[in-house]
């Protein structure tokens, strides 16, 4: 889109050049079309760009959240201490795990009564899952993802079965804090202000040097 606009600044500025001296109105009119194109241009494809990037990211974090719940309900240690419902080596394993992981804040394993086993927060331990979503894990035993509130705060989800010698004995649900998920897209549109600030200013001297009214002598006609 960018090099659309280019080109059409080009062939505007082409065109103005064959322009008699003494049309600055004319002159104007044109620099102030050349600016407004300029401005949507860089909104529309920043607009664009920003919300592709924030899509990604977030498609990223939610592949994560699910991949890390899947490591979480494949390890046998976890399967081994919901099965015999002893939560100390649950809560060693998730304890190692969220030291290391920057994208998982919250990682809850927790039984078919929705009991927890193990949550960031040892003092939790023992008492029921917040947030409701988890109906459809305990229930149909489906991997999947939800945003809702629980202890900690609202925050994206991801929900797997966790299973022990053919038998589903509870679920694991890692998820990411959406507040910071928020923040992330505040960054984003931060950065986007800035390269529309940027693309403004070397845009509009941009068409402030090319622009032949800028100058002094007057534009006379090519001889054929």
């Amino acid at each position: 889109m960018l090099i659309v606009c280019n080109n059409i600044c080009i062939t505007i500025l082409k065109h103005a050049r064959l322009i008699k001296d003494g049309s600055m109105r004319l002159y104007s009119k044109l620099w102030i079309m050349i600016t407004i194109l300029l401005i949507t241009t860089v909104l529309v494809s920043g607009s664009l760009v920003g919300r592709y990037e924030f899509n990604l990211a977030e498609q990223s974090m939610k592949r994560n959240l699910m991949n890390v719940a899947n490591t979480v309900a494949q390890n046998k240690t976890v399967q081994k201490g919901l099965e015999n419902k002893e939560a100390k080596s649950i809560q060693a394993y998730v304890d190692d795990l969220l030291r290391v992981l920057d994208d998982v804040e919250i990682i809850t394993v927790a039984d078919m009564n929705s009991i927890r086993y193990g949550h960031p927060n040892i003092e939790r331990l023992g008492e029921k899952f917040v947030g409701g979503d988890q109906d459809r894990v305990v229930g149909q035993g489906e991997s999947y993802l939800s945003i809702a509130t629980g202890t900690m705060g609202r925050s994206v989800r991801a929900f797997v079965p966790i299973y022990s010698n053919g038998k589903q004995v509870g679920f694991v649900m890692t998820a990411h804090m959406y507040n910071s998920v928020m923040a992330k897209q505040r960054q984003m549109e931060k950065n986007f202000s800035i390269y529309f600030f940027w693309g403004i200013l070397i845009g509009g001297f941009w068409s402030l040097f090319y622009f032949p009214g800028h100058k002094k002598e007057p534009v006379k006609l090519r001889t054929q």
